[in-house]
């Protein structure tokens, strides 16, 4: 059982420099949604960004100046600056079911001492760009899903790859707003590459946490991760004549840290592989049975590469359509793993996931991959 007070800290970091200033503005900008209530929206920024926020289609954007000008239980608030203890209590608007979008750095930090304050997940991700270098993510997107006993809470993280847009912007406060409550997992992480791999394709992942609460021991926990990873075509996309050619998770536990155990994990290697890829984790007598399923169609093989010697969880999916390389169908895969975390103390793990395309038509044979980071932190607090 626990004997702590526990978070999930998961985080996005940015690589690049950006220009942060402290000037906000009020913006005046059209319909958000066809609904007969609008979501009060309030800003506060630098006028770059203040002239995007503009554009992107929301309802009377106002300016941000303390607390006690948010209005209602519902509504959206865009900083991309730090905010000073006379504006607005972030964790109090979480708490009164409003979304938050940070831009830049130092937004996405004071999002992380908040979510810290709140014992809830924050997360940290890094995507490789056209020329293969990390960078950080700039677009998040918060909202408080559930509070969960001793203090703990389910939330609801997604970011964008990419430049900021009217139209990246305008998605993720409506993709968090229209996030319900009724989650089954402790947390929900969510992230896109939206336009940053253009014309290649597009990486999504929606990996579910999951924490076993009826465990035995004083001293160690039981997780288990649901690893939704999605891959879209640049084909289907519209951008070009590129394939889905492959998809790589690694899961790196003792990256940082000695504390993680790998438990189980599934599938392993099927080399032919059929309609469709049963998960079942299971570990030991006291831990409990999970069990999905996911797609096999245009799944050529997968391959295993895990070690619990090492305690890496990894994986490579071969797509294929009609004996050919690759496939421009969408792909939705679900391999997990379970892992324990003994002693109960704060660390962190490393997440990969590489995405291949390949572009095979006529003469041309071209192959691309494009690589998101994530640092996994798991906080424990007396």
């Amino acid at each position: 059982m626990w004997r702590k007070f526990l978070s999930l800290l998961l985080g996005l970091l940015i690589l690049g420099v950006m220009d942060i200033r402290t000037s906000s503005t009020t913006l005046e900008g059209v319909n958000m949604r066809a609904s007969n209530t609008t979501p009060a929206v309030y800003y506060v920024g630098s006028p770059e960004v203040a002239a995007i926020v503009q554009k992107a289609g929301f309802n009377k954007v106002s300016t941000l100046n303390g607390f006690k000008a948010l209005s209602g239980e519902e509504g959206i608030i865009i900083i991309n600056r730090s905010l000073n203890e006379n504006e607005v209590d972030l964790g109090e608007a979480l708490k009164r079911g409003f979304v938050i979008v940070t831009i830049g750095e130092d937004a996405l930090y004071q999002m992380r001492r908040t979510l810290l304050k709140m014992n809830c997940p924050s997360v940290d991700f890094y995507y490789s760009d056209s020329r293969g270098k990390l960078v950080r993510t700039k677009v998040y997107a918060y909202k408080l899903m559930k509070k969960l006993p001793n203090g703990k809470c389910r939330i609801y993280i997604k970011g964008y790859a990419g430049n900021l847009t009217p139209g990246m912007l305008r998605t993720a406060a409506f993709e968090a707003l229209s996030t319900g409550g009724n989650w089954v997992t402790n947390s929900y992480i969510s992230w896109s590459s939206y336009d940053a791999w253009k014309p290649f394709g597009r990486l999504n992942i929606e990996h579910r946490l999951m924490y076993y609460t009826d465990d035995p021991w004083s001293d160690m926990d039981l997780w288990a991760v649901r690893a939704t990873t999605q891959i879209i075509s640049g084909r289907e996309l519209g951008w070009s004549y590129f394939k889905n050619d492959y998809l790589e998770n690694t899961y790196s536990l003792k990256k940082y840290t000695d504390i993680y155990e790998l438990r189980d994990y599934d599938p392993t290697s099927i080399s032919n592989v059929g309609a469709s890829v049963g998960v079942s984790l299971g570990w030991g007598s006291v831990s409990p049975d999970l069990s999905w399923s996911y797609s096999g169609n245009y799944i050529c093989e997968i391959t295993d590469h895990s070690d619990f010697g090492v305690d890496v969880a990894r994986w490579n999916h071969d797509f294929c359509s009609w004996g050919s390389y690759g496939t421009v169908k969408t792909i939705k895969i679900e391999p997990g793993f379970e892992f324990t975390v003994s002693p109960e103390t704060t660390g962190k793990q490393e997440w990969k996931i590489t995405a291949g395309w390949v572009m095979d038509e006529g003469s041309w044979h071209l192959t691309v991959e494009r690589t998101l980071v994530i640092v996994f932190t798991l906080a424990y607090y007396s």
